[in-house]
């Protein structure tokens, strides 16, 4: 399955496309995509890795537990 392309967060363009100027960040900013997503984020250093669907049923314990 191909990659799903990068598109710019620019919205005064017409385009979807990245700018020179965005392509040299770009690398940074999935990074910081990433890490917002905690466990299920693929790069994430703090914490060990999870699947999705282990992270949603973690979640969903963690819910649960809680009521």
């Amino acid at each position: 399955m191909p990659a799903i392309p990068r598109i710019t967060y620019r919205e005064d363009q017409e385009t979807l496309d990245l700018s020179a100027e965005e392509k040299a960040i770009d690398d940074k900013r999935v990074d910081e995509e990433l890490e917002v997503l905690g466990t299920i984020g693929f790069k994430n250093a703090k914490e060990p890795y999870l699947r999705y669907p282990d992270a949603i049923g973690k979640i969903d314990q963690m819910c649960k537990d809680l009521c």
